[in-house]
Order: structure tokens, then sequence, then C-alpha cells
């Protein structure tokens, strides 16, 4: 007879929060099925119905996980692409609200976003928090250069660097 394991979210609620409470949590899901560029192929082709209900289920997964954090004297922040369509879904925009989250935009080349050439890559990210500090913090990761400043466009092999966090936006996050 084979054993169940328990799902992920339950390991991470068991150990991460009751085990450990004041735990925070940080959640970043993949945007596919929401980007900008989804919704102009979206035009010619729908998407997967069996996209759209696994990635409504991370998003659900994320919110129980974040509650628990938050009943446990946690925080939560949560992170995707500032014009991402997913900030539209109803268990999100009522998870912001019922906890009284923080928005806070913040550009990649505040953080020291750059292509391989070096030029600065204006990636818009969109955090939510719980945390008035942390919302403080990012709200300074804002681009600061001159009006109509031309940053490096994010396509071909830019756009896989841009999935990654630079280092002064994790030590922002984490501090």
């Amino acid at each position: 007879r084979r054993e169940t394991l328990p799902s992920g979210r339950r390991l991470i609620k068991y150990w991460c929060i009751k085990r450990g409470p004041g735990t925070s949590v940080h959640g970043s899901l993949p945007c596919m099925l929401w980007s900008q560029w989804q919704r102009v192929n979206h035009k010619r082709t729908p998407p997967d119905p069996q996209v759209r209900k696994q990635q409504l289920l991370l998003l659900d997964n994320f919110i129980e996980v974040a509650e628990a954090a938050l009943a446990g004297g946690g925080h939560v922040s949560f992170e995707w692409p500032r014009h991402c369509s997913g900030w539209t879904c109803k268990q999100l925009m009522k998870f912001i609200n019922r906890n009284n989250m923080y928005a806070v935009d913040v550009d990649g080349c505040a953080c020291g976003m750059t292509n391989n050439k070096g030029e600065p890559v204006l990636k818009k990210w969109k955090f939510i928090t719980s945390s008035e500090r942390q919302a403080r913090s990012l709200s300074g990761l804002r681009c600061s250069h001159e009006k109509g400043y031309k940053h490096a466009e994010i396509s071909g092999s830019t756009t896989k660097g841009t999935e990654r966090y630079p280092t002064k936006l994790c030590h922002t996050l984490l501090s």
C-alpha cells in the first residue's frame, strides 16, 4: 500500500509557518499566461484552458500559504510585471484588499539591470507587500533617468536575463 505524501503547500504551511511563527513568504509566479505578449497572441490563438487552470491553481496555492504566513505573524510579498493582466484576477484582488497590502512599482534600471552590452534595462515590476517597511524600501527603486531616456529593449537574449532579480533588488527585499 502506497502512502500519499502531503502537498507542497501543506508542507510549507506546517514546517515554515506553524513550526516557525513569523516566517515571511515571497511569491513570483510564472506570468506567461498573463503577459502583454500573451494578450497579443490570444487575439490569434485563445489560451489553453488547462494552462489557465494550472496558473490559477498556482495563484490559489500561493494565497493559501500567504494567508497562513500572515496569520502566523509573518509578512508576505508578491511580484509580477507591472502591466501583467494577472493583477486583475479576482482572488488576488480580494487577497490584496483583505490584507491591506501596499503596492509598489520598481524599475529594473534602478536596481542595476542591464543587457549584455551594459545598457540599462527598464524592467517594470509591481510588488505587493504586507510590510510598510519593505514597501518604503522598494519605493526607492524607480528609474531616475531623464525624461525621454532610451533604455535597452527587452527582447531576444535580453528577455531571459530579466527573469532574475538583480542583486540590489534582492538586498532591498531581504533588508
